[in-house]
């Protein structure tokens, strides 16, 4: 982000590692850390890039009803 950063909150239990890639398999809240370090609430700016960024990195195993988003 241009003046933060984004923060991902989710359950460690939602997460597993293949092949040293890790993936979401659970739900995550985005949140967004200031210039001044404090954590604050996404604007629409933040909420459409981090849509595109979970677009572009959403990975579909076995064309199976349970899509994996891969974690950083």
């Amino acid at each position: 982000m241009a003046d933060g950063e984004l923060l991902l909150h989710y359950d460690k239990s939602d997460v597993i590692e293949t092949d040293g890639t890790r993936y979401l398999l659970g739900a995550a809240e985005v949140s967004e850390v200031d210039q001044n370090g404090n954590e604050c609430s996404v604007n629409l700016f933040t909420l459409e890039r981090t849509i595109d960024y979970v677009n572009e990195n959403l990975t579909v195993v076995s064309g199976t009803a349970s899509d994996l988003r891969r974690c950083l």
